[in-house]
Parts: C-alpha cells; structure tokens; sequence
C-alpha cells in the first residue's frame, strides 16, 4: 500500500511554516475553504502549502509569503480538497489522457480498475499499465482486478493465481477490485486467491452485487468483499449499509442512477460509508470537464449540502482505501491535493494541484506488450451467413435498459446475426441473433467487455465481412459498414480496446460510431456502450462469447438452436 505520511523533516519544516517562523512555497489567498470533515464552508480564508503538503488554514495567512512565495488570489471561489474517485475503467481512452482530464476536472486521485486490459493481455498487461500510472499526472491507484470472464479458453490462458498475487504488493494497488458475485460464489479461483491475500494485508476488496438477492450479498461479506457499487434504489443501499458495506453512488458512462437515490438524503446528510462513483467516464464528457465533479454539482443540486456532497467525493474514499488522513482534507500536514472552482457548479477549476505541484504529464511508455494478436480464421463472407429456418435462441435487448439482455426465442425475423470470434489467435467462433439494435448494414468491434470476442453484427454478409476486415487493418477498435462503405470508425490500438490518442479525436470518432449507427436505424441511446456489454460477464443475463452463449446466472453454455 502507499504510505503518504510526513517524514520527520517534513514535519519539521510544517511546523515552521505553520509558527510563521518559515515562508510557505504558495499561499492560496481569499478563498472559500470547504472542511469536509465538520462539513462547513470557511469564509474568507487562507491555505500556506509547503513541500506539498498543507502547512496552514485560516485567516490571513499572507504573512506566512516570503520573496519567492506565490500567492494565488482564490477570489472567493471554493476551495476544496482534490477529488478522490473510488471506482472508474478506462473508457476508450488509455491512462496517460484519462488522468490528464481527470487532473484537469480536480480529480487528483483516481483509483483505476485494471480489467480491460488485464482480461486481454494477462499479467504483464497491468504492470504495464502500473508503469504508466506512474508516470501519469495526478494520482493513479489500482484494483486489482480477478479477471473474472466466462471464456473457459481465456480463463486456462490467464494462468494461475499464483502469476497474479506478486502483483497486490504494488504499492499502487490499493485492493482488489470487483468481483463480479455469481462465478466468485461459483468458486472462482483467481478470485479467493486475490481476496485472501487482501485481506491479510489490510487492502479494501470491491464487490459487483448487480441482481445479488440479500442472502448473495451475505455471502459476500463473508468473503471480504467490503462495497458495491449496484444499487440502483435507496432499499438496495440501505441493505448494504446495514451489512457493513460501503456504497458508491453510481452516474457515469455506464448507468446513471444518482437521481434515483436522492431520496437518502431527503432529511439529513448521506451516511458516512456512502461515496460518489462515476463507474468510467467517456472521452466526450473527460474533454468538456466533466467527470467526478459533475456527480457532486449533482448531488448539491438535489439538496444535499456542498460540504458533505464533497465529503462523499474526497474524504469518503479516502478512508475507505486508507489514504486519511493524508487524502481527502485540508487538514494541516496532509498532502496539498486540491482543487480551486469558481463556483457550486463546479466546472473548470482555476486552480488544481497534485501534492502541491501543477502537475504536467510525462511521455507515454512503451506498449510493445500489448501487440495486436489477430483471428486465426478466415473472415469472408461465409463465415456470417444467417441460420437456417428454425427455432433459434436469441439476445434480446431491453429498450429501457440497455445493458440488459433478456433469452428468447425466435425464428429470425427481425434479428441481427452476432458473430463473436476468438481475437487473440484462436480458432473458435459462434454465431448468435440480437434483437432490439435494429441497424442495417454490419458493424465489427474488438472492444466489448472482457473480452476475448471480435463481435460483428449485421444484416449483411458483405458488410460483416468488409467490417471485420477493416477492424484488422486498424489493429484493434470499431467500424460500421453500410452498402460496402465505410461510414465511421475509430482505432483502439491498445489491445484493441483502448486508444493511446488525443482525446479530442477520440470523442468525435467515438461520436461519429454512434452516430453512423443511429442514421442506419439503431435506436439506442448509446449503441456503442450497448454492443460492447453484449460479452460482458458483469451483468447476470444472457451473454455471448466465441464458444456460445453464456446465461449467468446458472453459467450454461447454450447453443444457438432450441432442441
């Protein structure tokens, strides 16, 4: 675990700067000082930060400014300490530009979850991926992740727990991360393997309890398992809340659930095991500044007191990952991340540092780990010819919740064939039928959910297989293809789910995606998301892989035909 305590000099110097005795390296001046643990706003108010580290608060303290001290005028904006988001993934974007918009929305810690890549690309891939986090601006801490998927060929390549547990003594690691609850409950290896050695060393375990009845829940906490992030109603927080767990209040990518829950704090403040969580955040919303602070402009705007909206996105966390007292206040002696905004909006900070320092990201490094591995089958057209007539199993998607899939069955009409194919040199392919996308033409992605999948869906053999094709020569990402065109695409080079690009153009190939699939007829409000959660194992319905559909609730394996 990361140790942010003062050393015995730091403290000396603190101290010093603290009596006046010593200039401070900056002054924030004339700002409104937010204490999250009392939860009050202090008026008129001053913060002295030496070595990076908060030496001072209060009134007046330019007297503690020597000739080479800055002093930055806050002009009564709201100073608080720097965001700690508890739980996100990587969303399209790899880590360098994911933490530059984070630092630049006051998020100055972000506590990254490592399965997008470690699924794909196995152990190396996260002390890569660890590697980068320290050379990225900010502060990137990990979970680390079971890896828990339901390909039993990827599983038998990830290897044993033991090629996984050297890796929780990173001192970035600060757990594990979540475990999605029925393969964990199911005996899932890796994952007891990784929350046993949590456990022992005093690290946070995460829970996924997305549909877990109250008695799966129990049996979770018996394990280790300490939050969820998965409620989606004030009952289902209160039912882990009184297990003992903390809560993470979701809105994000993914779901969007903070209006809903709302109501918890209707007569007084949230309870104080209750978090902000964004899940993972887009490259639209991280470039226009939106990220963990939006979440507590939102919870402020339902009536939910500034300061303990803040308290639920800094000190919160921290304790929950034992980073207090050093993270998540402005308490004096604690280290100087922290945020600057003009206003309860909480947009564009005017200020925001990382240990006392603007921080400025460093050059990527090197991803030659996460080559690009491609199919090992022939993708022509008679690979996505449609079944024949029959009565055929099918994925159908619930308009009203998007990630959601339910099992039906059907003749055909009015499906898309969905071909999932083994991306990594394998030979195994399924060919499957989604309901509810509704788009014409053929669409080819290598980024869904944990995934070892290429996933091409369409009405079209031509375009399916132009897709795919197209998607190889990207060497990872997302295409749509429509009447032998190309309509849009964007690449995803880092093992193939992630971009290493600007984030500007990120977002608008990303936007381009979605938007080529709702002129093809998709009615979704975020086709792209939709598709990729088609293979995941982190919501408990019918999923697809390359050797068959996967219902997960029972972990069948089921065929395509209905016997």
């Amino acid at each position: 675990m990361i140790f942010l305590g003062p050393s015995a000099a730091e403290s000396a110097r603190l101290r010093e700067v603290a009596g006046g005795r010593a200039p401070a390296d900056l002054v924030i001046a004339g700002g409104r000082v937010v204490d999250v643990e009392a939860e009050r706003i202090l008026d008129g108010c001053s913060i002295a930060i030496a070595g990076g580290r908060i030496a001072a608060v209060g009134p007046a303290l330019e007297d503690r400014a020597g000739p080479q001290t800055e002093v930055f005028d806050a002009r009564g904006g709201l100073v608080t300490p720097g965001l700690i988001e508890p739980h996100t993934h990587l969303a399209r974007l790899f880590i360098r530009e994911t933490a530059r918009l984070q630092l630049a929305a006051g998020v100055t810690t972000t506590i990254l979850e490592t399965a997008e890549v470690g699924y794909i690309a196995g152990a190396a891939a996260v002390r890569l991926m660890l590697a980068e986090a320290r050379r990225a601006p900010g502060r990137i801490l990990m979970t680390l992740s079971p890896m828990i998927g339901f390909d039993p060929d990827q599983e038998a390549r990830l290897g044993p727990p033991e090629e996984w547990l050297p890796l929780i003594d990173d001192p970035l690691v600060v757990g594990v991360g979540e475990a999605y609850w029925a393969e964990l409950l199911r005996g899932h290896k890796r994952s007891h393997a990784l929350i046993a050695a949590a456990v022992a060393r005093g690290l946070a375990v995460e829970g996924h309890g997305a549909g877990a009845r109250p008695e799966r829940l129990r049996e979770l906490v018996a394990l280790g398992v300490g939050s969820d992030h998965e409620p989606t109603t004030p009952d289902e927080v209160h039912r882990r809340l009184e297990l003992g767990l903390h809560v993470y209040l979701r809105n994000g990518t993914t779901r969007q659930d903070l209006d809903a829950l709302a109501d918890l704090w209707a007569d007084g403040p949230a309870p104080g095991r209750v978090a902000l969580c964004t899940d993972g955040v887009g490259p639209g919303d991280l470039v226009a500044g939106r990220s963990l602070n939006q979440l507590v402009a939102m919870a402020a705007g339902t009536g939910l007191p500034v300061p303990s909206a803040l308290r639920m996105a800094t000190l919160v966390p921290a304790t929950r990952f034992g980073l207090a007292p050093w993270l998540g206040t402005l308490a004096p002696g604690s280290v100087a991340d922290l945020a600057v905004y003009p206003d309860e909006t909480f947009t564009a900070p005017s200020m925001v540092l990382s240990s006392g320092t603007r921080s400025v990201a460093a050059p990527a490094g090197d991803l030659h780990s996460l080559d690009w591995i491609p199919p090992a089958i022939p993708l022509g057209p008679g690979l996505f010819h449609r079944p024949a007539a029959g009565r055929h199993r099918a994925m159908a998607i619930l308009p009203e919740s998007p990630l959601v899939t339910r099992e039906v069955e059907t003749d055909g009409e009015g499906a898309l064939l969905a071909v999932a194919i083994d991306r990594i040199g394998g030979r195994r392919a399924f060919r499957g039928l989604v309901l509810g996308l509704g788009f014409q033409g053929g669409l080819a992605a290598t980024t869904g959910s944990e995934s070892v999948a290429m996933l091409v869906i369409g009405d079209s053999a031509e375009d399916m297989s132009f897709a795919a094709h197209r998607v190889l020569d990207m060497q990872g990402g997302v295409t749509v293809v429509s009447g032998g065109r190309e309509r849009a695409s964007w690449r995803a080079p880092v093992a193939g789910l992630l971009s290493d690009s600007g984030a500007d153009g990120v977002a608008l190939d990303v936007d381009a995606v979605n938007a080529a699939l709702r002129s093809l007829g998709c009615r979704m409000p975020d086709p792209l998301t939709t598709i990729d959660f088609l293979t995941s194992p982190a919501i408990p319905h019918l999923r697809i892989a390359a050797d068959g559909y996967h219902r997960l609730r029972d972990g069948a394996v089921l065929p395509l035909e209905i016997p």
